[in-house]
């Protein structure tokens, strides 16, 4: 009972170390907020905060996938009914995360993740993510005879990863609507590639999720929340 009770209260303070962390994170930014801010918000020692988050950018890490799983479900979620989820899902799951770069929409917690890009944290939380996009591809039929994806997992998600950065970092003079289409539909391109998705399938899936882009709202709520709705 001592063990059990000792994890639980182990698991609230890390929960109370990550809450204060995003408040901060959507108040002042990612580069403006220090190890000690997060002390002082949640409470707890420095010594409690470096057993749980080797540093800063691991907290950000752990954000930042909070709200990618969040966003997954959110969108499978409206996405069940249409007997079309295990790939689409994944697909329209990237093009929401590249749209939130898009600052025409005035996310107010938009910052937080273009921080993330400046300073290079974003890559391995991704590449964490990407590695269960994968491995949940990797057990569907679509790429059930992908010899090269089970062999070469970790490769794949940080190649991804790195293409993500790539992808969102905008140039200025260049942020056009059509950019960011652009940026959408080459991110879910490369994710089906790399599954060795056939082009017609890859070209029907782009179709559908164009259609989907229309019809679907996304709002954040948090840095690790997200409602999706129906427009």
């Amino acid at each position: 009972m001592k063990i059990l009770a000792g994890y639980r209260k182990s698991e609230e303070t890390k929960r109370k170390i990550i809450e204060s962390a995003a408040e901060l994170f959507a108040e002042n930014g990612y580069i403006n907020t220090t190890v000690k801010n997060i002390c002082e918000r949640s409470h707890v020692s420095v010594s409690r905060v470096n057993y749980h988050f080797h540093s800063k950018a691991e907290l950000a890490e752990q954000i930042c996938e909070m709200f990618l799983n969040n966003l997954y479900d959110a969108v499978k979620t409206l996405l069940e009914n249409t007997k079309e989820y295990s790939l689409l899902s994944e697909v329209m799951r990237l093009r929401c995360f590249v749209h939130i770069f898009h600052f025409e929409d005035e996310n107010p917690y938009a910052k937080f993740y273009q921080e993330l890009i400046e300073t290079g944290t974003i890559g391995d939380a991704f590449t964490v993510v990407a590695r269960h996009m994968f491995m949940r591809a990797k057990g569907t039929f679509y790429v059930h005879q992908t010899e090269g994806l089970a062999a070469n997992m970790d490769l794949y998600a940080r190649t991804y990863a790195g293409a993500f950065t790539a992808i969102v970092r905008t140039d200025e003079g260049q942020d056009t609507q059509e950019t960011w289409t652009d940026r959408k539909d080459m991110f879910a391109r490369l994710f089906m590639q790399l599954l060795d998705i056939p082009h017609d399938v890859q070209d029907a899936i782009l179709k559908r999720a164009k259609e989907y882009d229309s019809q679907l709202g996304m709002e954040m709520l948090s840095l690790t929340e997200v409602r999706m709705y129906w427009r």
